[in-house]
């Protein structure tokens, strides 16, 4: 007689609800009682079924308590007993490595141990079970029965407690203070799978649309004689993750899943709408599965800049994540958090995706849980509720739950766009507690807006007085044209001095504050400081004989894949101010080893802003002699570099604002006058 491997001793069943064992025996007869060890009281089974060399046993539900239980089962000369074990809340995690990434490398790991060393606190790690001495994982071709032998259930200490999912912790260490029971956790996830890999094969061969981008994608195996020939690509197969962790939870009761996953989603416009289909079939066919309504809690995914793909991926998920609209599914934002790529603790981050501050996100799973699983009251961060079109501006309503917006306060991570999609930095502003104007003297008649659409996503601050973030939101659904990317309106916006760095891999970002703006490389300055503030940059420079009365300011046009527009537009405009006599140049930058530049239209700085024009198709040498180059090669700058003349030396303050790409200059727009409506692109496309 032997019961399944999902069954040991430390595990926790679901309170109020009715709790089931299983396993397998060749006894015709079997007996089982579960005893209260604290109160010495027998709990009869509800039924006792025996189907051949199976058996299923369950229990009335039970009040989640602190008192531990010994599960016995007995025959006529056989007998097993499981002891200690919890009635408390159980739930499930699933997902992929920012669900799976372990307490160990988190930046705050001391505070979680510390806070959760006498807690009643149960994890099941399930681990992969067929590996290869090549280090392949191996996924079951069809749904198991049992989970992997070695899995057991552990008490949240000590090693068991560093090597555990964060998040898992975490969660269930903000949740315990306010309930009088133990809490247990099924975590299930694995770094690097996708979404397909969770789904099972009915659910793949009854969606038409998710089958057909498996199909177009390569990733649908038909010869199923294939199976498991992938190397290195078995781990995330088509069903082989649910196979082998979800299928064999049949008939276990949940209080929740947690689901957080979707970074191997982010290529293109079409994998975004592939991924909503995708989780949403997931819901379903889960909820089907364990024959329960159990309420979802969906992550949005980290801030992160991934260079498969079209580069906008990451916008594509988070969309597909936060506007789901399913009973019982609970959206939790994540672009928001500011993202933290490395422990300074001597020890490497095994990859700059993993952010090591998952504290914020587990509250925030917490905080859902409490109002939405464990309260009455049903939660969900603001989103966009209406959307008024009126003649200068957007008016938009936000569905707020039991907070408000700080009356006549300035949001940014807004854009607004004519009926062209050529979109700009919005003014936005709280007009009333749930009400938001949106608006650009750039554009006349607005019908297009976004929010938090864009890289560096944790800088978009609209949020409620009590700090609730606003979702992720456009008002329209197409794909992005990359040529409508512009100098990242997070960056031309001048707000921010530096930026994190959380590219793919130490040699370019891994988590490093980055100058947007810096002292120039090509002009050997003696720039003293750059302030940036409220959307305007300061830089106090002295310009001296020793670079021949030259000084300059390098500006980082992509840092972690921003795009720009260098290459597909006429004319980079900036708006400069100086309190000494100085002159604009242009700007300059490097293409394989040569530097050129960028002249500007005029050069005299005067003490009122101007506002000067850069010829983007006029590129010239250090000769002054114009040259062709490659648009490609354009469109792959990184960095120029404004640079400044002074006809003597001086020390100056220059101002500068508002960067941005024209399709006009200035004298073309005095002799157009019939085209008023202004060509700036100041930010990102749609």
């Amino acid at each position: 007689m032997k019961l399944a491997s999902i069954f040991s001793p430390y595990m926790v069943f679901q309170q109020n609800e009715v709790f089931s064992v299983w396993g397998n025996s060749c006894n015709k007869t079997i007996k089982a009682k579960l005893v209260n060890l604290v109160s010495l009281v027998e709990i009869s089974p509800l039924n006792i079924n025996l189907d051949g060399g199976d058996f299923k046993i369950s229990f009335p539900p039970l009040k989640g308590s602190f008192d531990s239980y010994s599960l016995r089962i007995t025959s006529d000369n056989e007998s097993i007993e499981m002891s200690p074990i919890y009635c408390g809340d159980l739930f499930l995690f699933t997902g992929q490595s920012n669900m799976s990434i372990s307490l160990s490398m988190m930046e705050d790991k001391e505070k979680s141990i510390r806070n959760i060393k006498d807690k009643e606190l149960f994890v099941l790690n399930l681990i992969d079970e067929d590996v290869t001495k090549e280090g392949y994982i191996n996924r079951p071709i069809k749904p198991k029965k049992d989970i992997c032998e070695k899995c057991k259930w552990e008490k949240l200490r000590g090693d068991v407690l560093l090597k555990s999912s964060a998040l898992v912790s975490m969660t269930l260490e903000r949740l315990c203070p306010n309930l009088n029971y133990p809490l247990g956790a099924i975590s299930a996830s694995t770094g690097g799978i996708s979404i397909d890999s969770l789904l099972d094969e009915n659910t793949i061969e009854n969606a038409p649309e998710i089958k057909s981008y498996l199909l177009s994608s390569g990733k649908y195996i038909e010869d199923k004689s294939r199976w498991n020939s992938f190397g290195p690509g078995n781990y995330t197969q088509q069903s082989g993750f649910y196979n082998e962790k979800i299928a064999p939870l049949k008939g276990l009761k949940f209080k929740s899943i947690i689901y957080y996953q979707g970074e191997n989603s982010c290529f293109d416009f079409a994998s975004g709408q592939y991924f909503k289909k995708a989780l949403t079939s997931l819901i379903y066919s889960y909820r089907d599965y364990f024959e329960e309504e159990i309420p979802f809690v969906v992550l949005g995914i980290a801030d992160e800049y991934y260079p498969y793909g079209d580069g906008c991926g990451l916008f594509y998920i988070q969309e597909a994540i936060s506007s789901l609209s399913i009973k019982d599914v609970y959206y939790v934002p994540v672009f928001d958090i500011y993202p933290k790529w490395l422990v300074k603790d001597g020890n490497q981050v095994d990859h700059p995706i993993h952010t090591v501050s998952k504290g914020e996100v587990a509250s925030r799973i917490a905080f859902i849980l409490e109002r939405n699983v464990y309260g009455s009251n049903e939660f969900n961060y603001p989103f966009v509720k209406d959307i008024k079109i009126e003649r200068n501006s957007i008016l938009l309503e936000l569905d707020i739950k039991d907070d408000e917006l700080e009356l006549g306060k300035e949001y940014f991570g807004f854009t607004i766009a004519n009926e062209d999609k050529v979109f700009y930095l919005a003014k936005a502003i709280s007009i009333e507690p749930k009400k938001i104007r949106i608006y650009s003297p750039y554009v006349r008649k607005p019908i297009y807006f976004t929010y938090a659409f864009t890289h560096y996503s944790y800088l978009c601050d609209c949020r409620s007085v009590k700090g609730y973030p606003l979702s992720p939101y456009r008002n329209f659904y197409s794909e992005v044209d990359r040529k409508l990317f512009d100098l990242d309106y997070i960056i031309s916006g001048l707000r921010f001095p530096s930026i994190m760095e959380n590219n793919f891999g130490a040699s370019v970002g891994g988590g490093f504050d980055v100058p947007t703006f810096e002292m120039g490389e090509y002009i050997r300055n003696q720039t003293e400081t750059i302030n940036v503030q409220d959307g305007e940059l300061r830089c106090l420079t002295s310009i001296t004989n020793d670079s021949y009365f030259y000084s300059s300011i390098a500006f980082n046009l992509g840092l972690s894949g921003c795009f720009h527009r260098l290459a597909y537009y006429p004319y980079l405009a900036i708006d400069i101010k100086s309190n000494r006599s100085i002159s604009f140049m242009g700007a300059l930058f490097r293409i394989n080893g040569n530097i050129y530049k960028f002249n500007s239209s005029s050069k005299e700085v005067a003490a009122a802003y101007k506002t000067f024009y850069l010829d983007l198709n006029n590129v010239l040498d250090g000769s002054e002699g114009q040259v062709k180059i490659d648009k490609s090669l354009i469109e792959s700058l990184s960095k120029i570099e404004f640079y400044f003349h002074a006809d003597k030396a001086k020390k100056a303050n220059i101002w500068i604002k508002n960067i941005r790409i024209c399709k006009q200059n200035e004298k073309q727009r005095e002799e157009d006058d019939d085209k008023i409506i202004d060509s700036t692109l100041q930010l990102p496309g749609r």
